[in-house]
């Protein structure tokens, strides 16, 4: 990547972000702090190699791969163009024929009008909504958001400004938006107002609920709690809200720490009214049951589902109750869902308070195979690393006993010199494969079994929109 085997470009110009240095050498560094060190009693700084001067070209030099992955433009195929002209040539006028797009302006400002976006955006953003604008269009048609990559990607696509804004710009406009809360409220109820409008909902109005946490060094509102992987954590909560019918995400805010109980439920419910009206119907997923919080939806009308975890006492009777009646009955067959459902009446307790619902019971004969074969393999595994130990304690009589094996003690040596035999707990197995595909959804609204499973599994939407907030916003330093 050096002299002689690459063709070489300019040196990256100095900025807030970074700046760079040769030496004697001609090798190029680029640092992003630097400091004074009592113990060395000198200046050092965090510099990083990213290439070497090119001896017949004066302002260029010849990069290496880490240089790529740090000023890698935003669209790949502009590399080989960006190579060998620099942003300030390419405004030269007769240096460079190049085009730039509208495209991609034109359809998100008529998709933006046709659905009160713009309007709503304009409104409640009047004096920034213009570069908002832009910095959005940019996030979805490059598929990034990293501030540093707009300026280049700005020059090749239109984006309605009379000047390219600077990503040192973009993060003051970020920190402009974050300190204006009430004027994001606004957008997004001034948004509602105005797709209702145009778009009125007759049915109810569906979204899906639920949270999130992520690790995060955010000094305001990090708080320690337990991660996905189990680690205490510096986290953050999310909840979201998701337009079922669309996809969009209409709604998330970020919950100091590792919590989200009954406290935050009345506000999480009024958000919702105001983003889509009382016409409302929440999809929870099994880690979102909460008594209280259903009581409150209850209690408010509001339509809800929420799939009941496996651990609940209710939901192991439903199914032993009906388990028999929908087992591959054709009667309860739903095609388009490639499952066996049907519903009945229960009643839940929150307290004192007694809530009538409506249970459907589903068994889904792919999901029941995917189960126990997953069982099947951890079995095996399970039996391999029983049978590396040599003696039999009674930590490992622990470790089986938890996994499905019987473990027994012998007089005589088994095989590898050990004093005991494992074997498949065929009781304890059987307990596992019993129920494997059932599952059980609670709701206060009484649909056809085939709309709830429909609705159940359009769920995925928020998993997506989780994925790609946690993509673009992998990094919290303040909020």
């Amino acid at each position: 990547m050096y002299a002689g085997l690459t063709k070489s470009c300019p040196l990256p110009e100095d900025s807030v972000h970074g700046k760079h240095f040769t030496l004697p050498s001609g090798y190029v560094y680029w640092y992003t702090k630097r400091w004074y060190d009592p113990e060395k009693k000198r200046t050092v700084d965090d510099r990083v190699l990213i290439g070497k001067l090119d001896p017949n070209n004066k302002g260029q030099f010849f990069p290496n791969k880490r240089f790529d992955s740090i000023f890698a433009p935003a669209d790949p195929a502009l590399n080989e163009l960006r190579q060998f002209n620099s942003t300030e040539e390419r405004k030269k006028a007769g240096e460079l024929d190049f085009s730039i797009s509208f495209g991609a302006y034109a359809a998100m400002q008529a998709v933006a009008k046709r659905i009160g976006c713009l309007d709503a955006l304009q409104r409640a953003f009047p004096t920034l909504w213009e570069k908002i604008f832009a910095i959005s269009l940019h996030s979805i048609v490059s598929e990034q958001s990293t501030a540093q990559s707009f300026p280049g990607w700005a020059f090749d696509n239109y984006v309605g400004l009379k000047n390219i804004i600077s990503d040192s710009e973009i993060s003051h406009i970020y920190s402009e938006i974050d300190k204006s809360i009430s004027s994001i409220n606004l957008f997004f109820e001034l948004f509602r107002l105005n797709y209702n409008y145009i778009f009125p909902y007759t049915p109810e109005f569906i979204m899906t609920f639920d949270l999130t946490n992520q690790v995060s060094e955010s000094e305001n509102q990090a708080k320690y709690g337990k991660s996905k992987s189990g680690e205490n954590l510096p986290v953050i909560n999310t909840a979201m809200f998701v337009d079922e019918k669309t996809g969009i995400n209409l709604w998330y805010e970020h919950f100091d720490g590792n919590i989200f109980d009954k406290s935050q439920s009345p506000y999480s419910i009024e958000k919702a009214k105001k983003l889509g009206g009382n016409n409302l119907f929440l999809l929870f997923e099994s880690g979102d049951y909460d008594l209280a919080f259903i009581g409150k939806l209850y209690e408010e009308k509001i339509g809800f589902a929420v799939t009941m975890p496996d651990t609940v006492n209710l939901n192991q009777e439903l199914i032993k109750e009906y388990k028999d009646s929908i087992f591959f009955k054709e009667l309860y067959y739903i095609r388009s869902e490639d499952v066996y459902g049907r519903q009945t009446t229960t009643k839940i307790y929150h307290g004192k308070k007694e809530m009538a619902v409506f249970a459907y019971i589903f068994y889904d004969d792919k999901t029941a195979r995917n189960i126990r074969d997953s069982i099947y393999i951890k079995l095996h595994f399970y039996m391999k690393e029983a049978n590396k130990k040599i003696r039999y304690t009674n930590k490992l009589k622990e470790y089986c006993s938890k996994r499905f094996l019987k473990i027994t003690k012998t007089n005589e040596l088994q095989e590898g010199n050990k004093n005991f035999k494992v074997e498949i707990n065929y009781d304890e197995l059987e307990k596992q494969y019993e129920n494997a595909g059932f599952f059980v959804v609670l709701s206060n609204r009484l649909i056809s079994p085939a709309n709830m499973i429909e609705n159940i599994r359009r769920r995925d939407s928020v998993e997506k929109n989780f994925l790609r907030l946690k993509k673009s916003f992998c990094s919290f330093s303040n909020f």
